[in-house]
């Protein structure tokens, strides 16, 4: 089911049983439920202005997208099939992925989380943290990670050694990253610190 971009304020999807993908993104939204689509493989509703999210009947799903809206809970605990999850741009104070160990894209910027344990997820490649309050980050047995985006956070140090070889991380000026022999340059319009093992200097190049 597709639906984007319209301005719809209500959603019914309870006979909808046989639903694998459902997109609804960029509506007006306030309440979704999808309880009753436990055949949910993929589900987007971004963009609108959800408060809540339930999404423990939907073991099967794979592909969470719920940026831009209004959440400050989100619980992924039954979710354990998940390789992508975008949460970025909520209200989020945690946010727990033990459970989750398949994710490759991990995206939760732009929230208000201060820690983010994410030290047993050996398939993960992207990470976009940035804009948050996070104070410390594990990613030692982060063995694939090639992209971690990290800035406006409170980050002293951050210990890439186990990382992928041509990881890219970007960072506060202020931040240290160890554990590998990366070239530390400043993104002249940002500010930014980029690290890399190529030395780039500015995010599109």
């Amino acid at each position: 089911l597709y639906c984007e971009g319209n301005k719809l304020t209500k959603l019914n999807v309870s006979k909808n049983t046989k639903l694998t993908k459902l997109d609804c993104p960029w509506n007006k939204l306030t309440k979704l439920n999808v309880s009753k689509n436990t055949k949910l493989t993929k589900l987007n509703c971004e963009g609108n202005k959800l408060t809540k999210l339930n999404a423990s009947k939907n073991k099967k799903l794979t592909k969470l997208d719920c940026s831009d809206n209004k959440l400050t809970k989100l619980n992924v605990s039954k979710n354990t099939k998940l390789t992508d999850l975008d949460c970025s741009g909520n209200k989020l104070t945690k946010l727990n992925v033990s459970k989750n160990k398949r994710l490759k894209s991990l995206r939760a910027s732009k929230n208000r989380l201060k820690t983010l344990n994410v030290s047993k997820h050996k398939a993960l490649n992207r990470l976009y943290v940035e804009n948050n309050r996070i104070k410390k980050i594990n990613v030692a047995k982060c063995k694939k990670l090639e992209d971690l985006f990290a800035y406006n956070n409170k980050l002293a140090t951050i210990n890439v050694k186990d990382c992928k070889s041509s990881i890219m991380v970007i960072t506060d000026k202020k931040t240290k990253v160890t554990g590998k022999k990366l070239i530390r340059k400043v993104d002249k319009i940002e500010g930014f610190a980029i690290w890399s093992k190529e030395g780039r200097d500015s995010l599109g190049k």
